[in-house]
């Protein structure tokens, strides 16, 4: 175990309570400005996935042990998917605490944790503490070259987003300011490989069985980062024999027990999703392809310019306790283009391995270099102070880490920006609260509501309560089922068509609000086979009736 001093521990502490502080801004300005009418919704993007992670929570926190999938209307048994959500609702239903302030205390929590653990695993690999500090900054703070290219006027290229402004799980900061699961599963990555490590260098097996509940834990939070785990740890045995120049055979059971650890949950997931027809629809439907290699240059340029050097040096050395990060790195990159569904995910946490290396590049080959050159120096010394090697070096130092984070502030600009303006759905209006609350406690969560799929997103997110249509991954048929929801809205639409489709898909409420009425003319009032049950100044929900259940 590498030695970290107290004060370390208090300083990188105290980054990584500035860093959650500065992430926790734009919430605040949510909350705080909110208009009277409206109410932000504590979501910041990708909303329609961070509905799916407070629908588990809502379900947990009314004391189900499995997910029911809330956002298709075919009925289904549950199963334990989403774990760590569900686990989150129940300390929800045993504290009493509101699901959304669990969901900022979680992403608080682990981003506070995955911060530590990495300033621990940098300390791993470099033993000088200016350099662990740096590392952290990295760290804490750095993100890619997308503000580049955001000053020619375009936020996407190739026909895909800037990772640095689209792909949380990419950047440290980005992961902590936006979802918990991603900083937990990175924090999981960090310990699996910290104690591997700690087992090759002592060889106490307190380290396998511990890395293997880590592993156990990783396949309920995020199972797909098990790929990343069996990858770099199958290449760095590998690295282990050409070494040593021998079998090892320890390593080897080691790693076989952690695998086993985490086995059961992977079976089980693969019994769910080819069993279940409606996690199976999930299964087929989701999947987070890898972009252009061009986003990941764009994206990792700054580290990976500063790393290469040492990249080049670790692979050439070869070296079984210190070459982790490059393999993680290269694991990585060969996983993104891999024939996998969720290749874009296999990015997470490679953000510290990446810091790591960039790092050591720094001080071992660019910070040598540019202390000799003579243009440099001539710039530290403008104000006509003497000319020292220490002025130079951190003048470098500071100069690299201003050129990582104007993406990470392009984002807490725009963030900024946008809760001063509060669209929708970064808030929603209180009267659609109102009407969702209303469902939550005088209707059947099993009774399916028809609506937009954009209110569908959003009512189990609030309550739990199925949806006919709402979420592009878990609702089964979702094309299918935005058109029939389009047609029903619409004004040419027959009488006969809506109630065979309310009776084939067992519908018992049809919610009209803003959204739904942008979809068409209809006019629920009068049809006679929908009885309003709730109305304010923006929502009327309505009961079918005359239909047989």
């Amino acid at each position: 175990m590498p030695s970290i001093s107290s004060e370390e521990v208090r300083l990188a502490s105290l980054i990584a309570v500035i860093v959650l502080a500065v992430t926790f801004l734009p919430y605040a300005l949510g909350y705080l400005l909110a208009p009277p009418e409206w109410e932000f919704g504590g979501v910041v993007m990708n909303f329609e996935d961070a509905h799916g992670y407070l629908a588990k929570m809502n379900q947990g926190a009314a004391g189900r042990l499995t997910y029911q999938i809330p956002f298709t209307s075919e009925d289904h048994e549950g199963a334990f998917v989403g774990g760590f959500f569900l686990a989150l609702g129940w300390i929800c239903a045993l504290t009493g605490l509101p699901v959304i302030w669990m969901w900022h205390l979680s992403r608080v929590v682990c981003g506070f944790v995955l911060l530590l653990l990495a300033y621990l695993f940098a300390a791993f690999f470099l033993d000088d503490r200016k350099q662990r500090l740096v590392c952290y900054l990295f760290v804490c703070f750095s993100a890619g070259l997308g503000w580049v290219v955001l000053l020619t006027g375009r936020f996407s290229i190739l026909g895909f987003d800037l990772i640095d402004f689209k792909m949380p799980e990419a950047h440290t900061f980005f992961t902590i300011l936006t979802f918990p699961h991603f900083s937990l599963g990175a924090c999981l990555l960090l310990v699996i490989f910290m104690l591997t490590h700690l087992f090759h260098a002592t060889q106490r097996w307190r380290y396998v069985a511990m890395a293997g509940t880590a592993g156990f834990a990783l396949t309920i939070v995020h199972p797909y980062n098990v790929l990343i785990v069996t990858g770099t740890l199958a290449v760095w045995w590998v690295a282990i024999l050409c070494n040593d120049r021998r079998v090892p055979m320890r390593e080897l059971a080691a790693l076989a027990i952690v695998g086993l650890m985490a086995l059961p949950v992977l079976l089980y997931y693969l019994h769910v999703f080819s069993s279940n027809p409606a996690f199976g629809a999930w299964a087929a439907q989701s999947g987070s392809a890898s972009p252009h290699p061009v986003h990941y240059l764009i994206g990792y340029g700054p580290l990976l310019i500063i790393g290469l050097p040492a990249m080049i040096q670790q692979a050439r050395k070869a070296d079984a306790g210190s070459c982790l990060p490059l393999i993680w790195i290269i694991v990585v990159a060969l996983l993104l283009y891999a024939p996998l569904k969720q290749q874009r995910r296999m990015v997470e946490g490679v953000h510290i391995p990446l810091s790591i290396l960039a790092t050591m590049g720094l001080y071992n080959w660019y910070l040598p270099r540019m202390e000799r050159s003579p243009r440099l120096r001539r710039l530290v010394t403008l104000r006509k102070e003497s000319y020292s090697p220490r002025r130079m070096r951190n003048f470098i130092i500071f100069l690299v880490l201003v050129l990582t984070v104007p993406s990470n502030l392009y984002v807490l600009a725009s963030l900024t920006a946008t809760m001063v303006q509060h669209p929708y759905p970064f808030f929603h209006e209180r009267a659609e609260n109102e009407a969702i609350d209303w469902l939550g406690s005088e209707t059947v969560p099993a009774d399916t509501i028809l609506a937009d799929w954009r209110t569908g997103s959003y009512i189990p997110a609030r309550v739990d309560h199925r949806v006919f249509v709402g979420y592009w991954a878990e609702t089964a048929n979702f094309d299918a089922k935005i058109d029939i929801v389009d047609r029903f809205f619409g004004i040419g639409t027959l009488d006969s068509w809506r109630i065979q489709i309310l009776e084939q898909h067992d519908i018992v409420y049809v919610y009209s609000g803003p959204r739904e009425r942008m979809l068409g003319a209809f006019d629920p009032d009068a049809a006679d086979y929908l009885t309003p049950v709730f109305a304010n100044d923006l929502v009327t929900i309505y009961r079918v009736r005359g239909l047989d259940r």
